[in-house]
């Protein structure tokens, strides 16, 4: 299989089957903390980067075994939703196969587009990225493609959750010394009120970065973290 990972076992997810809709080191953002690697090909332009016809028959070959899975997940090597026809592919699903629950892993740098959050709506679990409390630290971070700010990120989610009956997990992943300080947790603590997730899930590195010298933070101040926010959300620690 070219596209098609799994099931594997997901430390938040379950048994996961993975689809991947780019090609590798593709992305709108070039992270410090990816595990894939930097990214080479940093862009905004959405279009069709593998055959989705391909994904789809990789999925009807898969997916005819009947496999146990608590989601079937767009993640990968980069942004999914570069992809300009992931929102063919998750029709096909829930047309298809009903009972299986879809979930997108995003750095949501697309989700202010319409067309981006009516090609997601049907989905089960959005799991956006959450990287900065700040613009200064958000763009240290994230690196993201020129344009793309801090506020487009909570924008978009915001945006996609007036038409989305899903959940949304929104993940935070810490890295010591960048976006562990006091006042970024304060900042933090503030999106994350006006987001208002369903869940908050709170990581940091645990393999090799994209970029050397960074380090994670420590389970103890993950949870003195967790701590601070509101306590109506539920927060997860994965450290």
């Amino acid at each position: 299989m070219n596209y098609i990972k799994g099931p594997v076992i997901s430390r938040r997810l379950g048994r996961s089957l993975g689809i991947d809709l780019l090609p590798a080191n593709i992305c709108s953002e070039d992270c410090l903390y990816c595990e894939c690697g930097p990214t080479t090909t940093l862009t905004g332009e959405r279009k069709e980067y593998v055959p989705a016809a391909e994904v789809i028959k990789e999925l009807e070959q898969i997916l005819a075994r009947d496999p146990q899975a608590d989601f079937i997940t767009f993640s990968g090597h980069g942004e999914p939703t570069l992809h300009s026809k992931i929102g063919e592919i998750i029709a096909y699903l829930k047309n298809n196969y009903p009972h299986y629950r879809v979930a997108v892993l995003t750095n949501s740098t697309l989700l202010t587009e319409n067309k981006v959050q009516q090609e997601l709506k049907n989905i089960d679990l959005l799991v956006p990225s959450l990287d900065a409390g700040c613009e200064k630290t958000f763009q240290k971070i994230c690196q993201p493609v020129k344009g793309i700010t801090l506020d487009n990120i909570v924008g978009g989610i915001k945006g996609f959750q007036e038409i989305f009956q899903g959940k949304i997990w929104l993940e935070i992943l810490f890295i010591k010394g960048l976006n562990d300080s006091k006042e970024e947790i304060i900042e933090f603590k503030k999106l994350v009120s006006k987001i208002a997730p369903d869940r908050v899930d709170l990581n940091t590195i645990n393999r090799g970065p994209a970029y050397s010298g960074y380090k994670p933070v420590s389970e103890k101040k993950l949870t003195e973290i967790a701590a601070k926010f509101p306590e109506e959300i539920e927060v997860e620690i994965f450290p």
